[in-house]
C-alpha cells in the first residue's frame, strides 16, 4: 500500500507510483506498506524488489536501478522486543493527518459534517500523533463545529495540498 498521494497504477507483477521531477542531490521520502508473507525458515529473506527509472538530462538517457527490499526473520520473543523506526512512525502519522484533511473536505463537499469532524478527531486522537498537526485537525474541526464548514474545507484541501506536495523533498 502506497501512503503517500502520489499518482500510481498498477502494473504488470506490481505498481509505478510517479516521483515527478527531480533535481540532483534531492532526496524523496516514499512510504510503502507491504504484506509479507509467513516465512518457512529464520534469517535474511527478500520479500521485493524496486525498480527506480529515471531519465537524466540533457542526454535523455533512462537509467534503471533494482533495489532488494529484505526482511530478518526472527523469532516471535526477539521479534517483540524490536522498536520501531521513529522517522517511519512520524511520517506515517504525518500521512495520516494529510488524509484525513482531505477525506474531512470530502464529506464536507457531501454535506456530511459529521463525517469530516470524525475524521479530524479520529486523526487527531492517534497515539504518538505530531503536535502540529493534531492542532490543525482540531482547529478544522472547530471551524465546522462553528459552523464555517466551507472555509474548514478550503483549509483541509490546502493543507493536505501544500504539505503533501513539499514533504520529504530534500535538497
Amino acid at each position: 500500500m502506497l501512503h503517500n498521494d502520489l499518482p500510481a497504477q498498477g502494473v504488470h507483477g506490481g505498481i509505478m507510483v510517479e516521483l515527478g521531477d527531480m533535481w540532483s542531490g534531492e532526496q524523496r521520502k516514499v512510504l510503502l506498506t507491504l504484506g509479507v508473507p509467513a516465512m518457512p525458515a529464520l534469517g535474511l529473506a527478500q520479500v521485493c524488489e524496486l525498480e527506480l527509472r529515471y531519465v537524466t538530462l540533457p542526454d535523455l538517457f533512462e537509467h534503471t536501478v533494482l533495489l532488494p527490499v529484505s526482511v530478518n526473520v526472527v523469532p516471535g520473543d526477539q521479534a517483540a522486543g524490536r522498536v520501531r523506526d521513529p522517522r517511519v512512525v512520524e511520517e506515517r502519522l504525518f500521512l495520516h493527518a494529510q488524509e484525513a484533511k482531505r477525506r474531512a473536505a470530502d464529506a464536507i463537499d457531501r454535506a456530511d459534517y459529521d463525517g469530516a469532524r470524525s475524521s479530524m478527531t479520529a486523526a487527531a486522537a492517534m497515539p504518538g500523533m505530531i503536535d502540529a498537526e493534531r492542532d490543525v485537525l482540531l482547529a478544522l474541526r472547530e471551524e465546522i463545529v462553528a459552523g464555517d464548514p466551507r472555509r474548514a474545507a478550503k483549509r483541509s484541501r490546502m493543507e493536505h495540498h501544500h504539505k503533501s506536495r513539499k514533504r520529504g523533498r530534500e535538497l
